[in-house]
């Protein structure tokens, strides 16, 4: 059986090689989500 957190995927997990699974604005916030940590301006 399978849980509803297996649908569930993280903006930190994505990148814009991901539109097709994702859509492009999900995948840009993804790609944000990813810059920002980097830079110490988001955490999570």
């Amino acid at each position: 059986m399978e849980s509803s957190f297996d649908f569930i995927k993280w903006f930190s997990e994505f990148s814009i090689d991901d539109v097709a699974l994702v859509g492009g604005k999900n995948a840009s916030l993804g790609e944000m989500v990813q810059e920002l940590s980097q830079n110490g301006s988001w955490s999570f």
